[in-house]
Formats: structure tokens, C-alpha cells, sequence
């Protein structure tokens, strides 16, 4: 799958083009009810979920997301003067807690939630460096080396015109090679540095990047979509304490919260640009209903978060560890293979990762195949995330039974059948979500 040569599916448009002409509208709500129960079913109730770019809401901030609030317009911000509608002072009230809530889990002066998703924090970003502070060219992660389309040229920086330059990266570990950099870095002097990595397995060297780059007045992004729910939960450098001058990331993954996006800033200068980017420039109405299962999110992780993320983990390199026992080429095994939610195997079988992952879908275990260097079209990196199944209470035996599962699918060698059932087993035994304010933990 090339990432640029996206288009849908036209069978399966086709096959909803047909539906549609031969089913009343009654019919169509009952076969709308049973995709999503069907879904429910597989993905949940039968199904492992182990795709490191997800991560669940609580059942009480779900509920929220079905509130009267997903109904209403909120063009603009907080308060009675900047409203374009009225009836909104709840509204701001909940938004305002959301804010001081997302200041105080990241350590920072400023926050805005109103995103819709990581990428369009990271557009409004790119959009305010170019458009007030004259910043055109800039320095990133290669998406072979970890490093997310969304920093690159397949995502708002090509749109926006940015020169950009990769950053020097270890193949066998993937971290970042300072004094490569250090000495590329001082002939380009790129004017940023944007670290964000779909692949992150170990903290990135932020201080003693924004060290270097600050001889000449250079700014540091850090995306950190994958890691706020680790950096809210305080297992995982703050960006932003090192030295990072703003940070995007999405409120779902390892945040447990809806889907969507925050920005989290410092310095007063980004203030206004970043407000009036966001409306009325690249949003409209921001999803107010999202706001407010975002605040619970919040809350959860106020709470909980340090004991969640921490335990995250400890699953992880269990996880890790046991795959490796059965065989699996699992990454930076030197290193003690992660300090995050992900765990990656490097699969060089044939087939490529991403039908390595169908494989393993199959039998109700879901994660996904992502580029690792050297890669082309056919990728080799199998990523794992335990996001999921800690907040589901998994213990250490059942990470050993599911290390099992995964191993013997990829290989081959475990009847496919008893992998089903062993699966729909696990999955049974997942009832409440943990961490959260009512129920659970």
C-alpha cells in the first residue's frame, strides 16, 4: 500500500450503490444496525484489539458523546462575546474545564481542544509557523525511519510549500543520531524541527535538540499523537518542559479520549495566531459533544493516568518479551525493546506485514503493518500497541496465551480454529473498562 495512491474501494462502493437501489429506507436502517453490531462483535466482544493508534474511551464518556451538545453550532470561543450563537454558557463551562484540565495534565500555559484530529492540529501548526513567523523549511523523520506522514510532504507540510530535510536515524534502533544531526544542522540551520513518529518505541533527545537548534533561533514541534496519554500520565518526558516551543497530538490513542486533536503551547506569542487559525480560519464549528466526553478523559487520567500508563508499559515489554520467546523478530530486544505502548516485530516473510496482519485479523487479534527502513511497497513492520487490553485489566497470563496465539498465526504453526476460539475465549473474559471515575477502577 503506497500511502499517496490512496483511493476507495469502488467494489465495495459499488456494492452500497446497489443496496441502496434495491432496499427501502426501513431496510437500510436495520442493515445499518447490524454492521454496527456486527462490528461490535468482531472488534469487540470476539476480538483483541492490539492497533497501537487506538485507544477506549470509558463507557461514561461515551454516553457523553450522545448529548445534546453534538447538536449544537459552536462557531468561536469561550464566552458570550466571541459565540456566533447563543445558548452556549454551559457549553463554555465544560470547554473552559476541558482547557484548565489539558493545562494542568501537560504542564503548559495555553491548550486549545477544538481540533478535529492530530493532522489538523499539526495543518493549523504548520500554518501558523509559515503564515506569522515566516518558517518555510524545516527538518523531520523520514516515514521509513518512524516518523509520521502528517510531518512530511504527504501531509501539511507539502501542501503548505515547506523545503523539507530528513533527520539522521539509527536503522537498528531508530533513535535519532545527535551528532549527526549536530553537524548536519549547523550548515542547514533549519528554522524547525518537527518530531513525530508513528513508530516511537524510546523517548526522542528534545532538550538536546532544541539546544542546537536555538543558535540560530530555530523552533521545536513535537507531535505527540501517540505518546500524550504516557506524557499526561507523567511516564514519558514532557515536551514541552524540555524545550519544545508547541505540541500537537490526538485526544484518542493512548489519551483514552474521542477521536480528535489539542494544541499545548507556552509562549504567549503563539496565542492569537494559533486562535484565529483555528476559527475562523481551518474550523467552523468545533464538536461540543466531544468537549465534554474529552473533559471526563481528562479526568480519568487526572486520576488514573500514572497507574494506566505505567502499567501500559509493563504490558508492552511482557508482550514483547514473550514474542520473542516464541521466536518473533521483536525490535530493540537490547534495549529492553520499548518505553511505550508500541512494540514492533519485523516480519521479512514474503507476504509483507500488512497480509501478516490480515492473518492475524482473522482470528480476532487487530494491529498493523507500518514501514521500517529498507522497506518499500511491501512493508515489514508488524506494530502492536496494549493500550487497549490495560485498560480491559489483562494479566500477565493472558498476555502469555496471547503472545502465544499471535506467534504461532504469524508462523503458522497453530491450528487456526483453536486460535479462534482461544481468542474468543480471552476476549470474553474483558468485561469493564478499569480507570475510570464510576465503575472499574
Amino acid at each position: 500500500m503506497i500511502i499517496n495512491k490512496q483511493m476507495h474501494d469502488m467494489n465495495i462502493l459499488n456494492d452500497a450503490s446497489v443496496l441502496l437501489g434495491c432496499s427501502t429506507s426501513k431496510e437500510l436502517y436495520q442493515k445499518l444496525r447490524a454492521l454496527i453490531e456486527r462490528h461490535d462483535t468482531v472488534r469487540v466482544k470476539t476480538g483483541i484489539n492490539l492497533v497501537a493508534a487506538e485507544g477506549p474511551m470509558s463507557s461514561q464518556a461515551r454516553r457523553l458523546l450522545s448529548c445534546d451538545l453534538g447538536s449544537r453550532a459552536s462557531g468561536g470561543s469561550i464566552g458570550r462575546n466571541n459565540r456566533f450563537f447563543t445558548g452556549l454558557d454551559q457549553a463554555d463551562e465544560i470547554e473552559a474545564l476541558c482547557i484548565v484540565l489539558l493545562k494542568e495534565l501537560f504542564e503548559c500555559n495555553h491548550a486549545d481542544p477544538r481540533l478535529l484530529g492530530g493532522l489538523h492540529a499539526n495543518t493549523v501548526v504548520y500554518a501558523v509557523l509559515k503564515n506569522h513567523f515566516k518558517v518555510s523549511d524545516m527538518s523531520t523523520l523520514n516515514t521509513f525511519y518512524g516518523g509520521n506522514s502528517s510531518n512530511h510532504n504527504l501531509g501539511p507540510p507539502g501542501i503548505l510549500n515547506y523545503s523539507i530535510s530528513e533527520l539522521p536515524v539509527d536503522p537498528n534502533t531508530l533513535e535519532i543520531d545527535l551528532n549527526a544531526f549536530e553537524y548536519m544542522a549547523k550548515f542547514r540551520q533549519p528554522k524547525l524541527v518537527s518530531l513525530g513518529a508513528g513508530l516511537n518505541l524510546f523517548p526522542f533527545p528534545v532538550k538536546e535538540i532544541k539546544d542546537i537548534i536555538s543558535r540560530w533561533g530555530g523552533m521545536l514541534l513535537f507531535d505527540g499523537s501517540h505518546q500524550a496519554g504516557l506524557i499526561a500520565g507523567g511516564v514519558y518526558p514532557n515536551p514541552l518542559s524540555l524545550g519544545a516551543d508547541i505540541y500537537t497530538a490526538s485526544t484518542g490513542k493512548t489519551f483514552s479520549g474521542p477521536q480528535g486533536g489539542m494544541i499545548c503551547w507556552n509562549s504567549e506569542k503563539f496565542s492569537s495566531p494559533v486562535s484565529t487559525t483555528i476559527f475562523p480560519k481551518l474550523t467552523g464549528s468545533h464538536q461540543l459533544n466531544r468537549i465534554a466526553a474529552l473533559t471526563l478523559s481528562c479526568l480519568e487520567l487526572k486520576e488514573y493516568g500514572h497507574e494506566y500508563m505505567a502499567q501500559g508499559i509493563l504490558n508492552a515489554r511482557q508482550l514483547a518479551s514473550n514474542l520473542q520467546a516464541h521466536g518473533l523478530d521483536v525490535l530493540c530486544s537490547d534495549e529492553g525493546f520499548t518505553e511505550t505502548h508500541q512494540v514492533v516485530v519485523k516480519w521479512t516473510q514474503e507476504e509483507g506485514a500488512r497480509l501478516a496482519c490480515y492473518r492475524l485479523a482473522d482470528v480476532g487479534v487487530f494491529a498493523n503493518a507500518v514501514p521500517l527502513p529498507e522497506d518499500r511497497e511491501l512493508l515489514s513492520g508488524i506494530r502492536f500497541g496494549v493500550t487497549e487490553i490495560t485498560r480491559l485489566g489483562v494479566t500477565q497470563s493472558q498476555i502469555v496465551v496471547l503472545a502465544e496465539v499471535v506467534a504461532g498465526v504469524l508462523q503458522g504453526n497453530y491450528n487456526l480454529k483453536e486460535a479462534r476460539n482461544v481468542v474468543v475465549e480471552l476476549a470474553s473474559t474483558f468485561s469493564d473498562f478499569k480507570y475510570c471515575l464510576e465503575g472499574g477502577q
